[in-house]
């Protein structure tokens, strides 16, 4: 028998299924859906909801009751785990607008982190000794290369998403709780490389969006940076401009969770591309 098992009944706090839970926390073996940060301040942006307990993986503290997700996880007080040690990761709604708190370890990133900014600025004064002695430059070695990896990179001309505006026709459609805008057609101005859309990313995805508009025979006309749930472009710029007509195209969209950037399930919708 566990040591969990001797707590009482109500010290069990169950999870609640979600269909928009926009993350997932390991612990223990098992996977914990839960909310981002990101998605509770959408959730509840003037505050409002309760954290009734927090788990923490690995935790050596005496547990004061147990989340029942699947699989049973000891609970905490509410904040007995330092923030200088944890970072809150997500929740995990357990009854209405009550949440339990999920905690990922901060110690090595933070360490990284101090590491990467003591090699910024020894890299600094390297670079600053150089300069001091160009003749010595050719034979210094080149600066490394930053590790590979998505980084979060967001649209500078995404705007707030107000409602389509008219030069488009199709629909929406979904991909495993994603929500993906679907066109049947596409209208721009030929001879153009400045031209309006109505691309979106819609309000409560778990995931930001980038979105390319691709020719059939392989043309890429449009790739964006990273679009935040609720926002949209309606001005985009082409790679080149396209002469009267209609092109059979392919509006991709790419998908990145919200936390830790990792690729989720993206859709590609098969339109035509009308330049008039």
């Amino acid at each position: 028998m566990d040591k969990l098992s001797k707590l009482p009944k109500q010290s069990i706090l169950e999870q609640q299924p979600r269909k928009n839970y926009g993350a997932r926390y390991q612990s223990g073996g098992h996977q914990i859906k839960c909310y981002t940060k990101k998605q509770m301040k959408s959730l509840y942006p003037d505050g409002g909801y309760k954290v009734l307990a927090e788990h923490a993986a690995g935790s050596r503290q005496q547990p004061t009751g147990m989340l029942d997700c699947g699989a049973r996880r000891p609970l905490y007080a509410y904040k007995s785990h330092s923030r200088l040690l944890y970072r809150e990761y997500g929740y995990v709604a357990v009854g209405e607008d009550s949440y339990v708190v999920l905690l990922k370890n901060a110690l090595a990133p933070r360490a990284a982190i101090a590491a990467v900014s003591l090699a910024v600025i020894a890299g600094a004064v390297f670079g600053a000794l150089a300069l001091t002695r160009p003749q010595e430059t050719a034979n210094m070695p080149e600066e490394p290369v930053a590790a590979a990896g998505k980084q979060l990179e967001l649209e500078e001309g995404a705007v707030d998403w107000e409602g389509e505006k008219p030069q488009d026709t199709g629909g929406s459609g979904a991909v495993r709780g994603i929500a993906i805008p679907g066109f049947k057609s596409i209208t721009v101005e030929a001879n153009k490389k400045d031209v309006k859309v109505n691309f979106r990313n819609p309000e409560g995805n778990p995931c930001y969006f980038e979105i390319s508009l691709i020719l059939a025979d392989g043309t890429e006309l449009y790739r964006s940076k990273m679009i935040e749930p609720g926002k949209g472009l309606y001005e985009i710029t082409l790679n080149q401009p396209l002469a009267p007509g209609e092109y059979d195209a392919v509006l991709k969209y790419d998908t990145y969770s919200l936390e830790g950037l990792t690729p989720m399930n993206g859709a590609e919708v098969n339109l035509t591309l009308i330049a008039q």
